[in-house]
């Protein structure tokens, strides 16, 4: 095999697990929704999409409207990190021109044993100054 040969099976053999990781698990696969009430009608209500090839979490409610690009990556015990890419508009700052994530930041972890989905919040977490581990999102249509 010429030297050429080996950098193109190398260069192709290393670009495989980059992309096995953009693609949900089937365990995980779908629609979640959380509803997340601080008071009296402060409602924000989070969604996730999680296919087989994109992620993507929207955001409405009282004074919020986003949407962020995520990736997710599967570790170990059926789990998963989504990681933050950018928000909707492919750029790295918010409405307010602030940059709270960092690419490939973990937004927060989704863990399914038995159907039961918990939330392990990370950087992305309605909780003001808290990051409670618990049963916050639920698979919805």
């Amino acid at each position: 095999m010429s030297p050429r040969s080996v950098a193109t099976v190398l260069a192709f053999s290393i670009a495989i697990p980059a992309v096995s990781l953009a693609q949900t698990p089937a365990a995980f696969l779908g629609n979640y929704v959380y509803e997340h009430g601080a008071g009296t009608g402060t409602v924000v209500e989070y969604r996730v999409q999680l296919g087989a090839d994109n992620c993507r979490i929207t955001a409405q409610g009282f004074q919020t409207d986003e949407t962020i690009i995520c990736r997710d990556v599967e570790r170990p015990g059926n789990l998963i990190d989504v990681n933050f890419v950018s928000y909707g508009d492919g750029g790295v700052v918010n409405a307010f021109g602030v940059q709270p994530y960092q690419r490939g930041e973990r937004l927060f972890s989704l863990s399914n044993r038995n159907g039961a989905i918990r939330t392990g919040w990370g950087a992305y977490s309605p909780f003001e100054n808290r990051r409670p581990v618990g049963r916050h999102f639920r698979r919805s249509r």
